[in-house]
């Protein structure tokens, strides 16, 4: 997804691949319209090098979308290995590969995985939620209510 100067490089690959009806550069997107892409893909995978707790990663899981992705910053604190995410300790494109054909050839494991990451958005809304921010502010301002 996505648009810039390398998509016209990216669809020729595509094309040369054979997988251009399975992919879509839909340009730039408002929020609001993130969860209808997440909802309409099977896998989130994410080659980042660099991170954080990436934003994407949390909204995939949400969506009940398995992740794959690397060993970087703080994402371990969220995806566990085969729990709700692939978690590649050497992410090369033959190893990204490797995973999300596991994942859509292992209904099983698909379906672990699915369960886990829903399971991670019952979670998110029990630890983020206006309540418990609201509770934390309360003890943090107030002492223990």
């Amino acid at each position: 997804m996505g648009s810039g100067p390398e998509q016209k490089r990216l669809s020729g690959l595509a094309a040369t691949l054979g997988i251009e009806e399975n992919v879509t550069f839909v340009g730039k997107i408002r929020a609001a319209e993130i969860p209808r892409y997440l909802n309409a893909s099977r896998i989130f995978a994410m080659c980042s090098e660099v991170e954080g707790l990436p934003s994407a990663m949390i909204e995939a899981l949400s969506c009940g979308l398995p992740v794959v992705m690397p060993d970087v910053g703080d994402v371990t604190t969220v995806v566990i290995h085969e729990k709700n995410a692939l978690i590649l300790q050497d992410p090369t494109p033959a190893n990204y590969a490797a995973a999300v054909k596991r994942l859509l050839a292992d209904k099983k494991l698909y379906g672990q995985l699915q369960a886990g990451a829903l399971k991670s958005r019952e979670e998110f809304r029990e630890l983020y939620s206006l309540e418990t921010a609201k509770e934390i502010w309360e003890n943090a301002l107030f002492g223990e209510t």
